[in-house]
């Protein structure tokens, strides 16, 4: 028969300890994704612009069509910088606006907005 010394007693309880310790551990979350921002500019003509910086540009026409900055220019500003595919489905992600530039003038002045995209 084969007795534990004190020095191995006590080895075999530290060992026990730390991986009774270990099996609580998780591991950390994953990152969480950065929301993606773009900026669209509406206007047309010169003066103080908001394309400097605009990842897309429309003019007042097409802005117009849109909505003219009402909640159908939101939710086509959402649906077009948004949307992703998954699993074959479209799928347009939370999403908000902002506006980062609102000049009068001309036929519709100029009006930048800030879409984020919230994965």
């Amino acid at each position: 028969m084969f007795t534990l010394g004190a020095k191995e007693k006590g080895t075999h309880h530290f060992q026990h300890r730390c991986l009774h310790h270990r099996q609580h551990l998780h591991p950390p979350p994953p990152p969480k994704p950065t929301p993606k921002q773009t900026r669209v500019c509406f206007g047309n003509g010169g003066g103080n612009n908001c394309q400097s910086g605009a990842q897309a540009n429309y003019d007042c026409d097409f802005y117009n069509k849109i909505g003219g900055g009402g909640q159908r220019t939101s939710d086509w500003l959402g649906e077009q910088f948004c949307t992703t595919i998954e699993n074959g489905q479209k799928k347009i992600m939370p999403f908000t606006v902002g506006v980062y530039q609102n000049n009068s003038g001309g036929q519709c002045g100029w009006t930048g907005f800030i879409v984020t995209c919230n994965p």
